[in-house]
């Protein structure tokens, strides 16, 4: 589950900020978690559950601290994830692997 925690430390490290409110890059970067990312990720892994990848998600990325988004990233982001296949997000054992358009979309 580290594995899980980290990749997505990375994608919503420090981002870009296109004027949303705090409010709502928080309520967004936690639909991120729990809507798209562990909806993608808890299939790849046998005994992930989708509770497990959420908590452990957002011990990683704190959303309450967000303080704004790259609105169009976030959403190349989410159609390049579900578009994305098992094989290619756990093509390296040692994180997952997410597309580039995910990295940094957060600003905290």
């Amino acid at each position: 589950m580290r594995l899980i925690a980290i990749a997505l430390l990375a994608a919503l490290g420090c981002g870009g900020n296109d004027g949303v409110s705090p409010a709502t890059a928080q309520a967004d970067c936690a639909a991120f978690i729990s809507d798209s990312y562990c909806q993608k990720i808890v299939p790849c892994y046998s005994g992930l559950t989708q509770a497990d990848c959420v908590a452990a998600a957002q011990v990683a990325v704190d959303c309450t601290s967000a303080t704004g988004e790259d609105s169009a990233g976030l959403s190349t982001c989410k159609s390049q994830l579900a578009a994305s296949t098992c094989t290619v997000l756990t093509s390296d054992p040692s994180t997952v692997t997410l597309p580039a358009s995910c990295m940094h979309i957060f600003t905290h």
